[in-house]
């Protein structure tokens, strides 16, 4: 297979299947169950940014701009890294994101403890 369609099996294969809109369909639906309009626990409520994290700015990145930023380049797979160097910047969401996941899955867990006890 000549490297030019196997590229383009690859970048189809991260707008298309599991890759990037299953990474938007999760973030919606996260996004309608910690949204600003959805009600919080009182319990929990001050602590929502520790559970959260920046999960909300990945949304609204990867829905808003980052999946349509790929689709334009679905049939220009020579030019598809210029995506990811366009909007390096924005891939900062990912290292806050990470920095804070141990602290919220030691707070989940503690929350869940609590429940569950």
């Amino acid at each position: 297979m000549p490297f030019f369609i196997f590229i383009m099996f690859v970048v189809a294969e991260m707008i298309r299947a599991d890759t990037c809109k299953a990474w938007c369909s999760a973030l919606t639906f996260s996004h309608g169950r910690c949204g600003p309009t959805n009600r919080i626990p009182p319990g929990i409520s001050k602590m929502q940014h520790v559970i959260f994290g920046n999960l909300l700015d990945l949304y609204e990145f990867h829905h808003n701009t980052f999946l349509k930023e790929l689709e334009k380049y679905e049939h220009m797979p020579e030019e598809f890294g210029r995506c990811f160097v366009t909007w390096a910047v924005k891939f900062q969401f990912y290292v806050d994101y990470c920095k804070n996941h141990p602290r919220s899955s030691k707070l989940n867990m503690v929350l869940s403890q609590n429940y569950f006890d």
